[in-house]
């Protein structure tokens, strides 16, 4: 390949990359002064003509063209610019439908506008069924196959979108219509589903859309997979032609495509050539450093632009200009190009320094007066609690006040300064105590708390005798354990600051005593006599260490069968706990009116005994026994509890298991008792 042919081919690779609408006229503007010098017109694509009043060789002359509305054209069709840089975006398809046969032309169908079209102006179209637009009359159906365009053969003046051997009549349909409103309507002209001859297959979805003014021409390809095919446009005597890289008479398959073909230049601008304007402005009055920005007037004619130092969209800012000497600008411009300026200046002057001083940041509402002190001397003060230039805290209120301090010099400026004083409140007075009111001794964890007390940074608890602080101490939410010495009293708090202390809430409570347990007792024979001298309680429970059940009396009686020592239980409660007491008492003296020797109704045999002894018992028939044997610590060997079934009662006890030595037989009938010696050896 030679160098200058690849040169050719990069430069046309790179400019299809970039799209052009519409030209530009370099420099030009909207309106022109009548005096303003001649304009060297250029387009940004060289090569068009420049045409319209004021224009000689492409130089435009306000003077020749006269005060008034313009219009100047610059145009220039001669090719298109290939671009595929865009979106897929199909529009709806609708409109009118197109039926054509195998290889043909429709009739003439209308544009719906004026399409400029390499440099000539069509109202209508016509379509073939073989995928192409064409702008002339009498034009081949192009089968059966894409040319490679450009290309001096007919069919020419064409805009090709997937010229192959289309079938129509197969499968699908071909609509187009107009839509928008002028000078920016659109034809848009559409293959839906049309397949390649002659196999009934879908093969072909593309839309065309012209666009008014602008002269552009888009194609969106759904889907089109072809052998042989062209993309891209050719003129009326297919001698020039842009067509899209890699689709000029080339297979090729695409899916949801975008190209978009930009005529190089057809611009209208209109411009305007205006009388030049006669421009005053009024003197300014001074001002102060500082001072609050205003709005400029006094330029003529109304409608003009305001310059200088410190000026910003018509306001002029002395907060933001130095002191000192300011110029102001007046330019007014006739219709965006006849421009005039006048001047004034306005003298700035420095604001005077001011001061407060020898005031505290902050102080307490209940401290004394303050007189105020500003430099330099002679202002005034103001803010809440202020007053002849004394400032009261107690007026003032809690919270932070502002201090101002204004003065004004001989030249009218004013300037202020301001400081904050806080004015700290004390506590909120009225705090409720809240918590239980009723407390047992040794109830430990109870919570006393009250609201927030506003304003205070402190908080202090007293509390009764025999109570404590467990937590949150200094704080509004307290928790105290009630000893097993606590008494009965108040519990206060108080909130308090650097300025003082608010009143004190005060909380009765009422601290209920523990129950203690504790008795005396008084015995004969088998009869104790027991005393209650517990303290505190409201309920006592019994325990009399034998058989018996419990008793819940105060100070009980209580009857034992046997001689021996036996451990009582007190415990006595009430709502704040229980106390337990016990005693060891000794019963003796059972046997003289219980205890009965008689012989006759009481048997045992062998006695000693090697293990086995026998026992006879005379008794009454269904009379319930009970019998035990123990050894001289008091501890049981053997146990019997039985019924007796007849007026004899024989039982054998088996105590082969126990040591050698002396054993007492102990035999229960209702109320008589029997005790006799069994000796084992």
């Amino acid at each position: 390949m030679k160098k200058n042919t690849f040169l050719l081919i990069l430069a046309i690779f790179i400019l299809s990359q970039y799209s052009f609408s519409q030209c530009n006229i370099n420099g030009f503007q909207n309106n022109y002064c009548v005096s303003d010098d001649p304009v060297v017109l250029s387009g940004n694509m060289p090569g068009g003509i420049f045409s319209g009043a004021g224009i000689s060789n492409s130089i435009f002359v306000p003077a020749i063209a006269g005060v008034g509305t313009h219009q100047i054209k610059y145009i220039n069709t001669s090719a298109y610019v290939v671009s595929q840089l865009g979106l897929f975006s199909p529009l709806a398809t609708l409109g009118t439908t197109v039926s054509l046969a195998d290889d043909q032309v429709s009739g003439v169908l209308p544009i719906g506008f004026t399409f400029n079209f390499y440099g000539t102006n069509y109202t209508q179209f016509y379509v073939s069924s073989n995928g192409f637009i064409t702008f002339s009359a009498a034009q081949p159906d192009g089968c059966c196959i894409g040319q490679s365009i450009p290309d001096a053969s007919a069919p020419n003046n064409l805009i090709t979108f997937a010229w192959a051997d289309l079938y129509p009549p197969g499968a699908g349909s071909i609509k187009y219509y107009t839509t928008g409103v002028a000078p920016n309507r659109k034809l848009v002209m559409t293959f839906t589903n049309t397949p390649l001859c002659c196999n009934g297959i879908p093969n072909v979805t593309s839309q065309v859309i012209l666009y008014e003014t602008t002269y552009i021409i888009e194609v969106h390809t759904t889907a089109a997979n072809l052998t042989t095919s062209t993309m891209g446009v050719e003129n009326s005597n297919g001698t020039i032609a842009s067509a899209v890289a890699g689709r000029n008479r080339q297979a090729f398959n695409i899916t949801n495509d975008y190209v978009r073909f930009n005529p190089i230049c057809n611009t209208l601008i209109t411009v305007t050539v205006n009388n030049t304007p006669t421009v005053t402005l009024t003197p300014f009055d001074d001002v102060c450093e500082k001072s609050n920005p205003f709005t400029l007037s006094g330029g003529q004619p109304v409608g003009g632009v305001y310059s200088g130092n410190a000026v910003n969209n018509g306001t002029y800012d002395p907060s933001i200009a130095r002191p000192g000497t300011d110029t102001i600008y007046y330019t007014y411009t006739l219709n965006g190009s006849c421009a005039a300026t006048a001047y004034e200046t306005i003298i700035v002057h420095p604001k005077p320094q001011v001061a407060i001083v020898g005031l505290v940041d902050s102080v307490c509402i209940n401290a004394v007066s303050i007189v105020l002190q500003g430099t330099p001397a002679g202002g005034n003060f103001v803010g809440s609690g202020v007053n002849s230039g004394v400032f009261y805290p107690d007026s003032a209120g809690e919270g932070i006040t502002t201090i101002t301090y204004d003065y004004i010099d001989a030249n009218g400026c004013e300037n202020s300064t301001s400081k904050e004083i806080t004015v700290l409140p004390l506590p909120d007075f009225g705090a409720v105590i809240m918590g239980k009111n009723t407390v047992c001794q040794n109830e430990l964890g109870i919570g006393y708390s009250v609201n927030t007390i506003v304003n205070a940074s402190n908080y202090t608890w007293i509390i009764p005798a025999g109570a404590n602080i467990v937590a949150g101490n200094n704080t509004n939410s307290v928790t105290i354990d009630f000893t097993n010495t606590a008494v009965s009293g108040d519990i206060k708090v108080f909130g308090s600051n650097n300025c003082g202390n608010a009143d004190t809430a005060i909380f009765p409570v009422f601290v209920k005593p523990l129950p203690i347990a504790s008795f005396t007792y008084t015995s004969s024979n088998d009869t104790a006599i027991f005393t209650n001298t517990s303290s505190n309680n409201t309920t006592s429970l019994w325990s009399f260490d034998d058989t018996s059940s419990a008793s819940n009396a105060t100070s009980p009686t209580h009857i034992y069968k046997y001689n021996k020592a036996y451990r009582v239980i007190l415990t006595v409660s009430n709502e704040c706990g229980l106390d337990t007491v016990s005693q060891v008492i000794n019963i003796n003296g059972i046997g003289i009116h219980k205890f009965k020797n008689e012989t006759n109704k009481l048997t045992l045999y062998p006695n000693p005994s090697n293990g086995i002894v026998h026992l006879n018992y005379t008794t009454e028939k269904g009379q319930m026994i009970f019998i035990k044997v123990v050894d001289l610590t008091g501890k049981a060997v053997y146990n019997k509890n039985e019924k007796s079934i007849s007026n004899c009662y024989n039982l054998s006890i088996d105590l082969e298991k126990n040591t050698q030595g002396l054993y007492i037989l102990q035999l229960i009938d209702g109320t008589t008792c029997f005790s006799r010696k069994i000796l084992l050896k």
